[in-house]
């Protein structure tokens, strides 16, 4: 019969106990390499949320400022008396040949009352867009927007009046809050007007009856 050696057992069992475990190192090293994943991972991840805010922001921005251009372009397209010269003579509709332009924009609307669209800038350097009317001014667009450029240009080369006014407005723009971007935005659009210089109100019949029909 074979006797088990109880020395020999013991010696086994230590030996399995200490195969069963980490060691220090083994520890420090695992608990760095999850402190580093974890790092990164919460590194991208607030990435990702302020990518998102710049975006987020950025399409509101562009949406406000495209809301500001065809609320223009609405009245545009039925106004009027574009040309500089009939900003001082009303009876003056016409022709007119595209200028350098201006940072402003007079014309009369279909209501036939005369609408100004044009860039205002505060204390503070913010830069808005206001419609006036009869010394009333309305900001038309958003707080959040800081507008840096707005261009009209309108020509209407035809000497008989029969071409139709043509306007561009150019718009440079970037959010109000540099700390949320400073990139800078623009817009351009061409706009003409439903209302020929010869069949305006108050336009002489002699000048309509020019225009072929």
């Amino acid at each position: 019969m074979t006797m088990n050696n109880p020395v020999d057992t013991r010696y086994a069992t230590r030996e399995t106990q200490r195969r069963d475990g980490f060691t220090v190192v083994e520890l420090l090293v695992a608990t760095g390499i999850f402190a580093t994943l974890v790092t990164i991972a919460v590194g991208v991840f607030i990435q990702a949320l302020r990518t998102e805010r710049i975006l987020l922001h950025l399409m509101a921005i562009n949406n406000n400022s495209g809301s500001a251009i065809e609320q223009i372009a609405r009245e545009v397209r039925t106004g009027y008396r574009f040309c500089e010269a009939s900003y001082i003579d009303p009876d003056n509709i016409g022709p007119c040949l595209a200028a350098e332009g201006n940072d402003y924009l007079k014309f009369t609307n279909y209501q036939g009352v005369q609408v100004t669209y044009q860039l205002v800038v505060d204390a503070d350097g913010h830069g808005t867009i206001v419609r006036s009317v009869g010394g009333v001014d309305v900001p038309v667009i958003a707080s959040d927007v800081n507008v840096l450029n707005l261009w009209f240009t309108v020509s209407q080369p035809d000497e008989n009046r029969c071409a139709p006014w043509l306007v561009t407005l150019f718009l440079a723009f970037e959010a109000a809050d540099p700390s949320i971007t400073q990139q800078k935005s623009f817009m351009q659009t061409s706009l003409t007007s439903r209302v020929l210089p010869a069949e305006a109100p108050g336009t002489p019949e002699q000048i309509f009856n020019t225009c072929p029909r």
